[in-house]
């Protein structure tokens, strides 16, 4: 019995323990409480009289505290919250034995929906309806009567079905509606828009104004548009227009025949009409005004209006030729075009050098000539003969010690006595008794002969003075009639005077480098310098003891970096440098202040290891050897098969054996070094080696667009399916007579082996028309030799009927698709991708569908015995399911056209684990005949990289590995950061717990890096990536060192730390030691 017990005062002492209490004693008391029980607002009564005594009467209050809840209205209060308890309503009353809670009892309100039709319509559904609070009404339509249509609900709804939901008060609306109305649109004969109007039902629209048409005539509309009872478009009609042409002789002496002629707008006339004649003119064509300034009118020529043309005249024209003889030129127009009485222009007869103009062919002497009132054609030729004129100068300081040499030229004689002197001879090729030479030595560079300076008349004159400088020899001769040759002038440029003693700077004091060394001078000269020359050696005086470097030419350079050198360390060298002039004259030689070898200690770096050779071969793996590194101590190797990727990794081992090969086919390795510090090498030479032959007859070489790959599972480690191209090549010819087969019927017979639905896609595919070519398949007699092949199809740009193809990352990535030929004959389409990835699939029907659906299997024996219970799990749940084996059904989808282009699409989300699932897709046609057909993608889950370190030979997985995948830019030729963002995904990643990455990306050229922590960065080799392939390489990571496997790096600081402040804690109870 639960209530308040009292105790009465009086009661004698004692412990409490011991208190023997009678029944009379204890009074029992109960309570009673008011609960809203959900209420909104308000409060809940207190009842001041509690508590009671037990079994006394109890008056139940009133809703004294105002209690309200939304959307309900108070009704009685109840000893249960849900009503299932005792009623009472305020005022009963009843005799309480226990501890009371009375709860507030709620009725929902109701609401009235009123729904009213206005004119020329009505309301389908129920009006009025009755709703509660918070419910939803039932639909009502609001129904327009014959040509009449709704508009609108008094509230604006603007949906002629409505069904108001979650209702909260009365309502009460009106449709509207109106009247049907006609779009009636007036186009022009262009479809061009002369008016748009809307018309009501049965009524008439109103005509724009009448169009214009050049070329036409506008006759009226093409339909009535009185009486509209649908949407019309009336179109203006025309009749094109008729245009005369007339032909005008313009001052002719004969009318052109006939002198008129018609023609549709816009079109030509049959013919031209016969031309005009003039006397001494010639006619030229017809034009659109009289002094030709219009446009030419032909038979070609489009009337569009009337028009009159007139004829084009002109007049006779005659031909001016003027040639030239030998040993001359025309300067001037020639030949020329004249009317008949007009005036050429001028032209000259140019003779070459050393030759004059004589006369012209019609005996005249006029030059420049000019032909006036020209009346006929005039053909005439230039004589020309040849001058008097110096051929040849030598110049010496005597007759005896002459040299030829070349105007403006430095010469650099250097005379014997006090004066300068310089002897000519030349040569005359003309008359050399006859002739006279003038000449004279100066500093003038223009003609200066005049006839009043010195001659002679033998070809040469000695001991002629000359300065330093620039000067001028000036030779003119006469002949005996008095014919001046051409003037002569022969620059000489003479100078004793050699540059200044180069001035040296060396490239510094010091340097650290013993194979290069530099230095820069300074040399002048007033005819410029020609050549500098330096030596290097460790004599500061020349280059006749320890020479580095002999004389060498730095050409007109006056600095030199000398590179490839072999310098002791801590010794001075010196730069010696001469230079000479323009006329060879050689300078002092000037010498550095000399430069001290200080080299630094470096690395001993690893050498670029020898070219791999071959240890042992077999016909599946190669065994690789190479010489040991000439490094001291801790150089490694890094061995690479650079066909199929494989590699060592960094080893001190010299030799290395690269396995899971094809046999018969060439590899190609490489090797490179490192050094202690991690300092690389290049790679060497390249081997080329071949596996050993296959046992039987295989295809061996390479063709394109064709892939073989290994299909066994790799439980332990997923690796991406290995690729490569393989050519057919000629068998030789084997041994006896042979007679050739004939090919129609060897076709026929192979046209029997090939599967029918590999022919089928042979017809829709033409890149595979060419593969089968170039795989023979017209030559051999069934189709076993291409059984287990998978072919690679080309990304496809037009999408074939009746072709699947599989896109990612919102259509911008296609799935490479790989055909496979079974051992049953049986044609499989493959696909891959990676989990967890958005796939579009688009499927062109070859006709009308009513549905296309599909749905995603799986394959049991690709996944692992607890996934396969699981899913079997799920089948039990749908019995319509239970009759398949070996495909589960995973999800089903439906195929839509959404934009009419005949192209189906579905989008749908790849599994979870990686396994192998097939695609089925059905399509039901509307034609009977093609009824419902199946097609089959099977595609292949990647699985997904990961991140790793190898921990007593076992992986161990990282977590929070930063990995960043770069992708070449082509444009720039650089490696960037891949922006994954336009492919929805994210780059670059970091690794959970299971040390897991991916990326699925377009065709390109890429490489991985990662940075994870106590270890070392890891970038890898660069690698290409077809089409719509994911990158899901497994990584080892290699540790930075024994004591960041243990701690790390934020652990490591904070023992420092704490080392450093006990430390310093003992040292200051050192200190406060001493000084007690």
């Amino acid at each position: 019995m639960d209530g308040v017990f009292a105790f009465d005062d009086d009661i004698d002492g004692g412990t409490r323990s011991d208190w023997d209490i009678g029944a009379d004693e204890i009074i029992i008391q109960n309570t009673v409480t008011y609960d809203g029980n959900t209420n909104t607002g308000g409060s809940v009564p207190t009842d001041s009289s509690s508590p009671y005594n037990y079994n006394s009467s109890v008056t139940v209050l009133a809703n004294t505290g105002s209690l309200v809840k939304s959307g309900y209205a108070f009704n009685n209060w109840n000893t249960s919250a849900n009503g299932s308890g005792t009623a009472y309503i305020p005022t009963d009353t009843f005799s309480i034995t226990s501890d009371t809670t009375l709860y507030a009892q709620w009725t929902i309100n109701t609401h009235t929906l009123t729904y009213t039709a206005g004119a020329n319509g009505a309301i389908v559904g129920t009006t009025p309806q009755t709703v509660s609070h918070g419910g939803d009404g039932t639909v009502v339509t609001a129904d327009p009567d014959d040509n009449y249509h709704f508009v609108e609900w008094s509230d604006s709804v603007l949906t002629a079905s409505r069904t108001d939901t979650n209702i909260t008060a009365d309502l009460s609306v009106t449709a509207s509606f109106a009247i049907d109305t006609h779009t009636v649109t007036f186009q022009d004969y262009d479809t061009t828009e002369l008016k748009v109007e809307e018309v009501n039902h049965g009524g008439s629209a109103t005509p724009p104004a009448d169009p214009e048409r050049t070329g036409y005539t506008f006759t009226g509309w093409d339909i009535a548009y009185n009486n509209v009872i649908t949407d019309l478009i009336v179109t203006a009609q025309y009749t094109i227009n008729n245009y005369t042409v007339t032909f005008n002789k313009n001052g002719g002496d004969i009318e052109a025949n006939p002198t008129t002629k018609t023609a549709d707008y816009n079109t030509t006339i049959d013919a031209l009409s016969t031309a005009p004649t003039k006397a001494s003119y010639t006619f030229i064509n017809w034009n659109t005004q009289a002094d030709g300034g219009g446009t030419t009118f032909t038979d070609a020529t489009l009337v569009t209006a009337s028009i009159t043309v007139y004829a084009q005249w002109t007049i006779v024209q005659h031909t001016l030729t003027y040639s030239a003889g030998a040993n001359g030129a025309i300067v001037g127009t020639t030949p020329q075009t004249v009317a008949h009485g007009s005036d050429g222009t001028a032209v000259t007869a140019d003779p070459d050098e050393n030759y004059h103009f004589v006369d012209w062919s019609d005996s005249s002497t006029q030059n420049p000539r000019t032909d006036t009132n020209v009346t006929g054609d005039i053909s005439v030729t230039a004589n020309f003969a040849v001058n008097p004129d110096i051929i040849a100068v030598d110049s010496g300081p005597s007759s005896l010690d002459r040299t030829s040499f070349v105007s403006d030229t430095w010469f650099n004689y250097v005379a014997v006595g006090s004066d300068d002197q310089i002897s000519f001879s030349w040569t005359d090729p003309n008359s050399p008794s006859d002739d006279t030479f003038y000449y004279e030595l100066n500093t003038d560079s223009g003609d200066t002969i005049d006839g009043t300076e010195d001659n002679i008349t033998n070809p040469y004159i000695d001991d002629i003075v000359i300065s330093e400088g620039t000067n001028y020899f000036h030779v003119k001769p006469q002949n005996g009639l008095g014919a001046w040759g051409i003037e002569r002038i022969f620059i000489l440029k003479y100078s004793k005077t050699p540059p200044t003693t180069p001035v040296v700077t060396d490239g510094g004091a010091t340097t650290i480098s013993l194979v290069q060394l530099s230095a820069e001078w300074v040399s002048t000269d007033a005819e410029g310098i020609a050549d500098n020359q330096y030596c290097i050696s460790t004599d500061s005086a020349d280059c006749l003891t320890g020479t580095v470097v002999a004389w060498t030419s730095t050409n007109t350079d006056q600095s030199v970096v000398s590179t490839g050198l072999s310098l002791s360390d801590n010794t001075t060298y010196y730069f010696h440098i001469k230079t000479q002039d323009a006329l060879g004259n050689w300078s002092e030689t000037g010498h550095s202040d000399g430069i001290l070898t200080e080299a630094e200690e470096s690395s001993e770096l690893a050498n670029v290891p020898g070219k791999p050779e071959d240890e042992n071969r077999e016909k599946d793996e190669i065994k690789i050897s190479w010489d040991e590194n000439s490094n001291l101590d801790g150089t490694e190797y890094y061995a690479k098969n650079t066909v199929n990727g494989d590699h060592s990794g960094w080893d001190e081992d010299t030799d290395w054996t690269s396995k899971d090969l094809k046999c018969g086919k060439t590899y190609e390795f490489k090797v490179k070094a490192r050094n202690a510090e991690g300092i690389e090498t290049e790679y060497s030479d390249k081997a080329e080696i071949k596996t050993k032959s296959c046992p039987e007859l295989l295809i061996q070489e390479t063709i394109d667009l064709i892939t073989f790959w290994d299909d066994e599972d790799d439980e332990e480690e997923p690796v991406e399916n290995e690729e490569f191209f393989v050519p057919l090549i000629p068998q030789p010819a084997l041994a006896g007579n042979w007679s050739l087969v004939s090919s129609s019927p060897m076709e026929k017979f192979i046209a029997l082996n090939i599967p029918k639905e590999l022919a089928q896609l042979k017809d829709k595919l033409p890149q595979l028309e060419k593969i089968f070519q170039d795989l023979g398949l017209t030559k051999i007699s069934d189709i076993e030799e291409i059984k287990n092949l998978k072919i690679a199809l080309p990304k496809l740009d037009k999408l074939p009927d009746n072709f699947i193809v599989a896109k990612s990352e919102k259509g911008k990535i296609q799935l490479e698709t790989k055909l496979e030929i079974t051992e049953e004959g049986k044609v499989e389409k493959i696909t891959s991708t990676l989990a967890n990835q958005r796939v579009s699939l688009e499927i062109k029907p070859e006709g009308p569908v009513n549905r296309i659906s599909g749905l995603i299997a799986f394959r049991s024996r690709k996944i692992s015995e607890a996934e396969r219970e699981k899913f079997w799990e799920i089948l039990k749940l749908n019995t319509a399911l239970a009759e398949i084996k070996e495909e589960l059904i995973l999800e089903k989808f439906e195929y839509n056209d959404l934009d009419g282009d005949g192209i189906y699409t579905a989008e749908i989300k790849t599994p979870n684990n990686a396994g192998e699932y097939e695609i089925i897709t059905l399509t039901e046609y509307q034609d009977e005949n093609l009824g419902t057909q199946k097609m089959s993608l099977t595609m292949i889950i990647d699985p997904e990289g990961y991140v790793y370190e190898k921990i007593k030979g076992r992986e161990a997985r990282i977590a929070d590995a930063k990995t960043s995948l770069f992708w070449l830019n082509s444009e720039t030729g650089q490696f960037e950061l891949w922006k994954a963002s336009d492919y929805s995904q994210e780059n670059p990643q970091t690794t959970s717990a299971d040390g897991r990455y991916s990326f699925l990306v377009p065709e390109g050229r890429y490489y991985l890096a990662v940075e994870a922590s106590r270890c070392k960065p890891y970038k890898s080799e660069e690698f290409s990536v077809t089409e719509g392939r994911g990158i899901h390489l497994n990584i080892e990571m290699k540790s930075r060192g024994w004591l960041l496997k243990i701690f790390d790096w934020k652990t490591i600081i904070i023992i420092l730390i704490s080392i450093l402040l006990a430390y310093n804690f003992y040292r200051d109870k050192m200190r406060n030691n001493k000084k007690i």
